[in-house]
């Protein structure tokens, strides 16, 4: 037995030697730990309300390969906070092929996006829905427990899923890409932005549509101070807020353009007129204030949800499930400049998210108003469709629906599609009622 071997070793007390140098370390390495910050739990469920297979993928600590999940199904995924810019994906396809790169623009052919970032144990929150690079299968998130919230959409007591009786909700509603510009419908089930088909064919027509802004807001800078740096920029870089367009200064002239209001007295009509961001516009009529641009928030826009404590998330895909109905305003019996009222009704409960819209077919256009209407519930909405209603219950009960064409001039006559999207069992009570033409020549109303 040598002099080294542990049987060799005497304990021994320390001596003042071990105790002037290793007393202080000791306490440092307590006090370093007591600073460290803790690691807590945070949950977050995936919900696949959809009809087909999903796989999720998420930027876990513990987690990367593609999770299936059937139809109703879920997994909840369990991060550590603070967790950074992290990425849940909900794929059609496995994408474990494309590895683990989730910036990789091959995951946005085949993905949905939410972007969760936990900042601290108490479940502070700021979450997004954003569709700066394409938008596919819709989705909700919700975050259970919100505290200090902006926006609060609703808080439901009635709702015992929901333990602590108050969530923050965003929704994208949009279930398939009608209405996605053809230029931009991608491969798969996407529709791609204006800045990634820049990206492919710098050559398209939409690759151009800022040269003039450009022009002008470089060559006035007493008017557009910092405008100067933007000479030798391009669309793209519009579409992208690169370079000047992401600074402080031309963050403002970025979303300006792409809302098509740049050097416009009037600021609040976005989209009104040419030239503007096609995807952004097309987005926003279907989202609302969702990112659909880098920036998109400047101007109080964007999708964001932020919470100062919460207790979890739940992201869903394919929220809403949809019932579509096909009818006729002004039909031929009767001339088409008298008027139409169709009538709707369905049961709700409280609570319930619907979305109601009308929309036109390819034979016919023109102006409508839709209105919903029941217990402490009027909304309406008019113009040239589509049109659409998006809505939380206030209560349990009957809603009654009405599709007119009385509005305007260019009142719609001919066939038209009403939907109903609701994330409860309303779009299977959606029935037709009644229908009232008021013919300007008649003596009495017709009801068919």
């Amino acid at each position: 037995m040598t002099q080294n071997s542990p049987s060799s070793i005497r304990r021994q007390g320390l001596t003042g030697f071990h105790r002037k140098f290793l007393w202080p370390g000791f306490l440092f390495f307590v006090m370093l730990c007591l600073a460290s910050p803790v690691l807590a739990e945070y949950p977050i469920k995936v919900v696949n309300n959809c009809k087909m297979k999903l796989f999720i993928r998420a930027g876990t600590q513990d987690e990367l390969n593609p999770v299936a999940l059937a139809p109703k199904a879920a997994h909840t995924y369990t991060v550590n906070a603070p967790w950074n810019s992290g990425r849940v994906y909900g794929c059609w396809d496995d994408t474990s092929a494309l590895g683990l790169d989730f910036f990789d623009i091959n995951m946005q052919k085949h993905c949905a996006l939410i972007e969760p970032t936990v900042t601290s144990d108490a479940g502070a929150v700021n979450v997004d829905i954003s569709y700066v690079d394409f938008i596919t299968i819709p989705a909700r998130m919700e975050v259970l427990g919100c505290t200090a919230g902006n926006p609060v959409s609703y808080c439901d007591s009635s709702d015992p899923t929901i333990p602590t009786k108050c969530r923050v909700t965003a929704r994208h509603t949009v279930d398939e890409l009608k209405g996605c510009p053809t230029a931009l419908f991608g491969k798969g089930r996407s529709c791609q932005s204006s800045y990634h088909l820049c990206e492919d064919k710098p050559d398209h027509p939409i690759c151009s549509k800022f040269k003039n802004w450009i022009h002008t807001c470089a060559g006035n800078p007493s008017k557009y101070p910092g405008c100067e740096a933007t000479a030798h920029l391009t669309t793209k870089d519009v579409y992208g807020c690169d370079d000047f367009f992401g600074t402080d200064k031309g963050k403002p002239y970025c979303a300006e353009m792409n809302r098509g209001v740049f050097g416009r007295a009037n600021k609040t009509k976005f989209y009104a007129r040419e030239p503007y961001n096609d995807y952004a516009k097309w987005v926003h009529h279907i989202t609302g204030d969702i990112y659909a641009f880098p920036y998109d928030d400047v101007g109080d826009r964007g999708g964001d949800l932020g919470c100062q404590t919460s207790k979890g998330l739940i992201i869903t895909f394919c929220p809403l499930s949809k019932k579509v109905m096909r009818a006729y305003l002004g039909d031929s019996r009767i001339n088409i400049n008298d008027y139409d009222i169709d009538v709707y009704r369905f049961e709700g409960m409280k609570g319930e998210e619907v979305i109601i819209r009308l929309e036109n077919t390819d034979t016919a256009s023109g102006g409508a108003s839709l209105m919903i209407m029941g217990p402490a519930l009027v909304k309406t909405a008019s113009g040239n469709l589509p049109q659409l209603i998006d809505t939380i219950l206030p209560s349990t009960g009957t809603y009654t629906v009405y599709v007119s064409n009385i509005t305007g001039t260019n009142r719609y006559a001919g066939p038209y599609h009403i939907s109903i999207k609701s994330s409860g069992n309303a779009y299977t009570r959606f029935r037709a009622g009644s229908s009232v033409e008021i013919s300007q020549n008649a003596s009495s109303d017709e009801v068919r």
